[in-house]
C-alpha cells in the first residue's frame, strides 16, 4: 500500500506523515518465559515450547538480536543478546521451575529497560506466561504507564492449563491491555499444539509492518492517543469483488515529554 491510503490523527487532529516505510527493519526482542510452577512443564512440553521459539526466530529477520529471560518471582537471565537459534532455544531444554510466585509485571519492566539501551528503532517482547502475576512489587498500573512511554511492541501468549482453569481473567486483561497499548497482540490458548500457531502469526506480523512517522502539532497534553485510518483495498485472488476495509493494529498513543 501506497503512503496516500493512509491518514493518521493525533486526537482529533490530522497530522501530516513525514515518513512512511514497509523495510523489513531488524529488532531487537526479548523473549520471556514464565517458569514458576503453575506452567507445568512437562518433557514434552518444554520440547515443544523449544521448537517454537526457534520457528519464532528462524521465521524472523536474520539480523534480529535476541535475549531470553526465565520468570518466577523475579527475572533471571538466561541468555544476553544474540543472534544464534541454538544459544536461544538451548536454555529451554531444561527449564527451571518453582513454586515462589509469578512476576509478570516487573519482569516486563526490567526487559523494557533492557530493551531501551538497544540501537536498533524496532523493539519488541514475546512473553508466553499463565498470565497470573502473584509477587511483583509494581502494579499493572505502573508497567501499562511505562509501556505508553516506549516504543516497546509487546506480543503475549497466555497459555490456560489445570492450575490456571477457573482463576480470575484479570490476568487475561493484563496482557491484553499490554499488548494493545503496545500495538501488539494477546493470544490466549488453551492448549500447548496451539502455541506454534500464535508463534508463526507474530513472526509474520513482525516481518510485515509498516512505518509512519509525524511530527505532532497543536497538542498540548502529555498523553495523546493515536488512530490510522487506511482506504479500503481490494484483496487480490479473493472471490470478494468490492473494497473491504483494512484492519489497522497500531500503537494506543505515545507520551510527550
Amino acid at each position: 500500500m501506497k503512503k496516500n491510503a493512509f491518514t493518521v490523527f493525533a486526537g482529533d487532529k490530522q497530522q501530516e506523515i513525514t515518513y512512511f516505510g514497509e523495510q523489513d527493519l531488524p529488532v531487537s526482542i526479548g523473549i520471556l518465559l514464565d517458569t514458576s510452577g503453575s506452567m507445568e512443564y512437562s518433557r514434552k512440553r518444554a520440547d515443544l515450547l523449544k521448537d517454537v521459539v526457534a520457528k519464532f526466530v528462524r521465521e524472523n529477520n536474520p539480523a534480529n538480536e535476541y535475549f531470553v529471560m526465565g520468570f518466577k518471582n523475579k527475572g533471571q537471565l538466561l541468555v544476553d543478546w544474540t543472534k544464534d537459534v541454538d544459544a536461544i532455544t538451548g536454555v529451554i531444554k531444561d527449564v527451571p521451575q518453582s513454586f515462589a510466585g509469578t512476576a509478570i509485571f516487573d519482569t516486563c519492566y526490567e526487559a523494557i529497560e533492557k530493551l531501551k539501551q538497544r540501537p536498533n528503532l524496532r523493539r519488541a517482547i514475546l512473553l508466553i506466561t499463565d498470565g497470573q502475576d502473584t509477587v511483583s512489587q509494581r502494579k499493572n498500573s505502573d508497567l501499562f504507564s511505562m509501556v505508553k512511554q516506549t516504543d516497546v511492541m509487546i506480543y503475549s501468549v497466555r497459555l490456560s492449563n489445570s492450575q490456571t482453569e477457573g482463576l480470575t481473567l484479570s490476568g487475561v486483561s493484563d496482557l491484553d491491555t499490554l499488548s494493545s497499548i503496545s500495538g501488539g497482540q494477546m493470544r490466549p490458548i488453551n492448549q500447548m499444539n496451539f502455541l506454534p500457531v500464535a508463534a508463526e502469526i507474530f513472526a509474520r506480523e513482525l516481518r510485515h509492518q509498516y512505518v509512519i512517522g509525524f511530527t505532532p502539532t497543536n497538542l498540548e497534553s502529555k498523553w495523546h492517543r493515536v488512530k490510522v485510518k487506511v482506504l479500503p483495498v481490494i484483496i487480490k485472488d479473493s472471490a470478494q469483488s468490492k473494497p473491504v476495509e483494512p484492519l489497522v493494529q497500531t500503537r494506543q498513543g505515545f507520551s510527550l515529554p
